[in-house]
């Protein structure tokens, strides 16, 4: 078994690690920092931020299909008056896109408490994640086959 420090602390009489006065019930928590580490998972906030948006309209769009039995078409069907479920999705979709702004925050704040703290690897995943998350969103808006967006603003 090992410290959090990386000391060996196997075949030790005592129950304290020597080389930073944990004890195994400790080593599990990080003596850093605590606060950097929920900066850093903000940054996942962020990326979720970026993708809800998306998933609360398409399900507003799915519940409208099953209620009019054929998918909405923009200027033809209003959202808010199809199904109440469908309105729900609709106001939780306007109020998901505020999102869209929190998204870029959140992964800043995590970017730069993962810089503050020289985690370096952290830094790294937290900005793919990002990227990965973002670059979902872009695709999926450009690719829309089926027009839920211009329906969902219309």
């Amino acid at each position: 078994m090992r410290c959090a420090c990386g000391y060996d602390l196997s075949g030790l009489p005592g129950r304290v690690c020597p080389e930073c006065g944990r004890t195994p019930e400790q080593a599990g928590r990080s003596a850093e920092r605590p606060w950097i580490v929920y900066l850093e998972r903000i940054g996942i906030l962020g990326g979720v931020c970026f993708l809800l948006p998306w998933v609360v309209i398409q399900a507003a769009f799915v519940a409208a299909r099953l209620s009019l039995g054929r998918w909405p078409r923009a200027h033809v069907d209003d959202p808010r008056s199809i199904d109440p479920l469908v309105s729900v999705l609709h106001a939780a979709g306007s109020v998901s896109l505020v999102g869209l702004a929190l998204g870029p925050l959140c992964l800043l704040t995590a970017m730069l408490a993962c810089v503050a703290s020289r985690r370096w690897r952290s830094l790294g995943w937290v900005s793919a994640w990002g990227v990965a998350s973002l670059g979902t969103l872009v695709v999926l808006v450009r690719i829309d086959p089926l027009g839920s967006l211009e329906w969902f603003a219309d």
